[in-house]
């Protein structure tokens, strides 16, 4: 039986229809494909160091510019951490319109995003330090040189808690998660300060505190302003209402103006960073710019470029799995090998096809051993441990 509603339109044509005004799952993947390339040419060709004395050609660029492009795209640390703060963002509002949580709810929200979050980075882990096993059982010495000390950072890695204990990392890449843990903790309370002081007070409190209180040149508080953009844009649908804004009244010049005038902005933004009193003094605000300007151009390009927006999306659903892997055939178990292919764009081509390869038979790997059913289990087990209640026989969260 289908159900109509009260315009006249089936439910799933409403919701293809919503999801298409709005900055979707499928926009979400498709940003996510071009950070992730930009993070692999960022690891292969940012410094001489990281291409491991080989002479990569970027022809028909120099080699300084093509150094000097790579050096910009960092910047995909912004991307991936502005859509996974307007991720948490928009699920927070479905759940608590105003953002009000008891302490109740705040923990199990807490605990639900951060099994989540762990759930991605799980397999992948596994899969590396085996293959690390069997392909460089050097490279655990990074962990310490003792078989409990090696277990113990190991374990302290696997929880996304190594940022927070100095402790060490079998690849240095993998910070990241520990930053997407510490905002998975703090979310509630900046909602709360959000809804309390509004957005405008909660990017102050950003522009001004970490560069006052924090190493802005860390990994951990350097792409921190996107963090309250993500949050208003999540709350206020800023990314639809630019998308849906016209300069003029006829569609195709209207686009080529937004386009314009955004490629320009993020192009002089770049510009700035990279020149020695934006290294200097500005880096921390115009890296964190840069990547919500590149995602507004995305956004707005994208659904024009239909090819492309699908082999984005397709890159974007392996982008964890991708992320987490890549250093490793880059710097590990293959060290040199990759750079045997010489010129820039080949280089990424392999290492995009080897971690895909690989992302495929961790899909497998999730499917045989039933991976969603253990990380419901477990996330279950998680809220019995700290509230007393199942996620599955817990009552919906509500407003207090």
């Amino acid at each position: 039986m289908v159900y109509f509603c009260a315009t006249g339109e089936t439910p799933d044509l409403q919701n293809e229809e919503e999801e298409q005004m709005s900055f979707s799952k499928k926009d979400t993947s498709a940003v996510k494909g071009i950070a992730i390339l930009l993070m692999f040419a960022y690891h292969c060709f940012s410094t001489i160091d990281r291409m491991q004395g080989v002479d990569v050609s970027f022809y028909p660029f120099s080699k300084e510019f093509g150094m000097y492009l790579a050096g910009q795209m960092n910047v995909c640390v912004s991307m991936f951490l502005f859509l996974s703060v307007y991720g948490m963002t928009v699920s927070a509002k479905k759940a608590f319109p105003d953002y009000r949580m008891t302490s109740r709810q705040c923990t199990e929200f807490v605990c639900v995003r951060y099994i989540k979050l762990m759930s991605s980075f799980w397999i992948p882990f596994a899969f590396c330090e085996v293959a690390s096993l069997i392909l460089s059982p050097s490279s655990f010495s990074a962990y310490g040189s003792s078989v409990p000390r090696v277990a113990a950072n190991m374990a302290v890695e696997a929880l996304g808690l190594s940022e927070f204990f100095g402790t060490a990392k079998h690849i240095g890449t993998w910070w990241y998660i520990s930053l997407a843990v510490l905002l998975v903790v703090l979310l509630p309370l900046l909602l709360a300060v959000y809804r309390r002081f509004g957005g405008l007070v909660l990017i102050g409190l950003f522009v001004m505190l970490p560069p006052m209180l924090l190493d802005t040149g860390k990994n951990m508080s350097r792409y921190l302003l996107v963090v309250p953009l993500a949050i208003c844009c999540a709350d206020q649908g800023i990314l639809e209402r630019y998308k849906n804004w016209s300069w003029c009244k006829k569609p195709v010049l209207d686009g080529l103006l937004k386009v314009t005038w955004t490629l320009l902005l993020a192009a002089a933004v770049a510009y700035v960073r990279k020149s020695s009193w934006g290294v200097k003094y500005m880096e921390y605000p115009l890296v964190g710019l840069l990547g919500f300007l590149l995602i507004l151009l995305a956004y707005s390009i994208l659904d024009h470029m239909k090819p492309v927006q699908r082999v984005l999306i397709y890159l974007g659903n392996h982008s964890g799995d991708m992320f987490f892997i890549h250093t490793f055939f880059r710097g590990i178990w293959f060290e040199g090998w990759l750079y045997s292919f010489k010129h820039a764009l080949l280089i990424e081509l392999v290492l995009v096809a080897a971690t895909l390869l690989c992302s495929h038979f961790l899909d497998l790997v999730r499917r045989v051993i039933r991976y969603p059913k253990i990380i419901q289990w477990a996330s279950d087990l998680a809220l019995r441990t700290v509230t007393g209640t199942a996620e599955e026989n817990r009552k919906p969260m509500t407003k207090s």
